[in-house]
């Protein structure tokens, strides 16, 4: 009996020196409230990336004319798809191979040029409305990137060619185009988004980006290089960037329960 009074005493003691545990009042019915502010779900990723696909510029199917002095036009086999007995010189993206011609780049013609909404996603965030009624928010950039143009190879290689390009592009929507944008970490783009009442909304930024499948033109010269003789074109086009647009769009809502 003593030995049992004494068991219980040590065992007593042990229980007090264990340390406590302290459980948080977690409502697993609302599972939102445990998700970090950045969490974006895979689902709302993949509509991003589906909205972007569905948005792309393809590029034109490479095609080339001649036009003579007298202004007669012919269409004619691009010079870089031409067999290389009938050329002269090495083939390069960045002008058309010799072909005992002097060709000169002239100018870029744009033919008509569309604003791609949602060229490029710049980011997603996850913005919660816990109110009773709706509310608006801004999107705030999580962090610091830059979103490219999507050009032929013959533009994006030459300084010249990408600045007329530009150019064109500029001329035709009354923007300014370039060759990237880039978003800055903790700044706000856009129009405030209204959020409804007791919603999760995921909120993407989108680079706006300027879609023309147009034509370099070049000057056609004699082998000499003196004598002007026509001109030669080539299709040529892609995706410039809108550098003071940003498109923000909520790509998907979650009720908060």
């Amino acid at each position: 009996m003593k030995y049992l009074r004494l068991l219980l005493v040590v065992t007593l003691l042990l229980i007090l020196t264990i340390p406590t545990q302290t459980f948080a009042n977690v409502d697993n019915t609302d599972n939102d409230k445990q998700i970090s502010d950045n969490y974006i779900p895979e689902y709302v990723q993949e509509l991003v990336k589906k909205q972007e696909a569905e948005s792309q510029f393809q590029l034109p199917e490479v095609k080339a004319w001649e036009e003579d002095l007298d202004g007669t036009i012919k269409e004619v086999i691009p010079l870089s798809e031409r067999p290389l007995s009938s050329m002269i010189g090495e083939v390069s993206i960045m002008a058309p191979p010799k072909d005992g011609f002097v060709y000169k780049f002239d100018r870029y013609i744009a033919d008509s040029v569309k604003r791609n909404w949602t060229y490029k996603s710049a980011g997603t965030i996850r913005i919660r409305n816990t109110l009773s009624t709706s509310t608006q928010a801004h999107y705030t950039q999580q962090n610091t990137t830059t979103t490219k143009w999507s050009v032929a190879g013959e533009i994006s290689g030459s300084a010249t060619i990408g600045n007329s390009f530009l150019g064109a592009v500029e001329s035709k929507l009354s923007i300014s185009a370039g060759r990237d944008k880039s978003w800055t970490s903790g700044r706000t783009y856009g129009v405030k988004q209204k959020i409804p009442a007791r919603t999760t909304a995921y909120v993407t930024a989108y680079a706006v980006g300027a879609n023309t499948g147009g034509r370099i033109a070049y000057k056609k010269y004699s082998p000499s290089g003196t004598s002007l003789v026509g001109m030669y074109y080539e299709t040529k086009g892609g995706t410039a960037i809108s550098k003071n647009d940003a498109s923000i769009e909520i790509t998907a809502k979650e009720p908060i329960k």
